[in-house]
């Protein structure tokens, strides 16, 4: 919401980042003091109200809140990667098994005994329970501290401020009172008994979510040095009728989106971006040359607008395939985002802006809706025929062109269509598992292509022979391709 508040109030406020940030960063070293030696975080702990801040005590729960809120979402993260690492590596099933139960219950420095239910052949024994061994146990603190160590921890150095009731309030204008504004929001500063009103300015978009507006807001200070402050709100479900069961998305910077039925959205967002990187490389090495710093005013201003466009274009698309389609499951491969014809700069941009974009708008659209969401693992999606399930790295021709080499097969149609076709027949499946390998994928596919020749027996037997190797990147190809059939209205590659 725009504020109007005035420099001396904008300075107190500003004025509780820096002792803000760095009393975080204390509670952020007692906090992994503790929870090297416990296992466990604890924002409750006693040595913290010892920590010297100039912050009141009220703010120092807040900021405590925070960081520790930050931590632990850090350490869930790394329990994925636990989960990864562990699933993938060859150890013994039931050594596998008690490194998954210490996973799940975050119990890695644990020191005291863990007892897991007991399973035979997969099934649990009501009632009983075996005590996990402490070689199993340094293991599970082994593999932890190898995720550690590909992970940078959380910094605080440029936290924003998350302000609850403690530290703010907020109140709706008086009838009667002052008319330009909308909202006062009170915060109370490091001069104890002085908390600061500010004035806000509502808007179409705020005002427009129907909800319960929370005693809560976010401070935060941009690189300018300019104050922005956002008020939350309790959002309720928006009614919302359901046209399709499922729909299967597979992410492309050609086309950003394109669906099973074969539509696509975002035609024009590759080159753009293409076009937006360009830009930044020659303006970044013209600086470079010149020895002077690389993010100058301009440089940062296109950076800023070309968030902004993906973010727009993202939001736009997804919305305009739920009002399109109404689906009640959407089925979407874990994105990366890295593309061989963009700068490491747009990669990395990417990464970051875009990755998050399409996880927060399909978060909104779980929570405004109700859809489902379900992530599929993307390895060999682009490769695999959806028609006959034959997989080599040659069925992908181009960007835009998926030609199935299988002899009795060759199928011709749009790559992305054909992706988004192979990520709907994985959905609820273990090829799904984000934590199966590449290799253990493109294994499974030969198999299941292999059990459809016996099957259906004029699918050639040399094509699998041919294509199963130790390694995917190996696989060899048929000979001959034949001629395209007509697959969905699409005759031509």
């Amino acid at each position: 919401m725009k504020h109007e508040a005035n420099k001396r109030k904008e300075e107190k406020v500003k004025e509780m980042f820096q002792p803000y940030r760095k009393f975080a960063e204390e509670v952020s070293k007692a906090e992994w003091n503790h929870f090297f030696a416990t296992g466990r975080f604890n924002k409750y702990l006693d040595n913290l109200h010892h920590i010297p801040s100039e912050l009141t005590e009220r703010q120092k729960q807040t900021c405590r809140d925070q960081a520790v809120g930050i931590l632990e979402s850090f350490v869930s993260n790394r329990a994925n990667d636990f989960k990864r690492t562990v699933f993938r590596s060859k150890l013994p099933q039931d050594i596998k098994l008690q490194l998954f139960y210490i996973n799940k219950h975050h119990l890695w420095h644990c020191y005291g005994e863990i007892e897991m239910p007991l399973f035979i052949d997969g099934e649990r024994v009501r009632g009983e329970h075996v005590l996990i061994g402490d070689d199993i146990r340094k293991l599970a603190r082994r593999v932890f501290k190898h995720v550690l160590s590909k992970h940078r921890k959380p910094s605080y150095g440029n936290i924003n401020l998350a302000l609850d009731a403690k530290v703010a309030g907020i109140f709706p204008k008086e009838e009667g009172g002052a008319t330009e504004f909308d909202y006062w929001l009170k915060i109370s500063t490091l001069e104890r008994g002085n908390p600061v009103h500010i004035p806000l300015k509502t808007n179409y978009y705020f005002e427009d979510v129907d909800g319960d507006l929370k005693n809560f807001c976010f401070v935060n200070l941009r690189e300018n040095g300019n104050l922005e402050l956002c008020l939350v709100k309790d959002k309720d479900k928006l009614p919302y009728e359901v046209k399709t069961d499922e729909i299967s998305l597979d992410w492309g910077l050609c086309v950003m989106f394109a669906t099973e039925f074969g539509d696509l959205y975002g035609r024009n967002f590759f080159e753009v971006l293409k076009d937006k990187d360009k830009t930044l490389t020659r303006l970044a090495k013209q600086r470079q040359k010149r020895k002077l710093n690389t993010a100058s005013k301009r440089y940062k201003t296109i950076r800023r607008k070309l968030k902004e466009y993906m973010k727009n274009e993202i939001n736009r698309v997804l919305t305009r395939i739920v009002k399109t389609h109404g689906p009640a499951k959407i089925i979407v491969e874990r994105l990366d985002f890295r593309n061989p014809d963009f700068s490491k700069r747009m990669n990395r941009l990417l990464s970051q802006c875009g990755r998050l974009a399409i996880e927060t708008k399909l978060q909104t659209l779980h929570e405004d809706y109700g859809i489902e969401i379900e992530y599929v693992n993307p390895a060999w999606t682009s490769c695999e025929c959806s028609r006959c399930g034959w997989t080599e790295n040659k069925n992908r021709k181009s960007r835009d062109r998926f030609v199935c080499r299988n002899n009795n097969c060759g199928t011709a149609l749009h790559a992305d269509v054909n992706g988004a076709r192979v990520i709907r027949s994985r959905s609820s499946t273990s090829l799904a598992s984000s934590f199966v390998s590449r290799e253990a994928i493109f294994n499974a596919l030969q198999d299941q292509f292999q059990a459809s020749v016996e099957r259906y027996p004029y699918w050639p037997d040399k094509t699998v022979e041919r294509g199963r190797r130790n390694s995917p990147a190996g696989a060899s190809t048929p000979r001959g391709v034949a001629k395209p059939k007509e697959l969905c209205g699409n005759k031509k590659p």
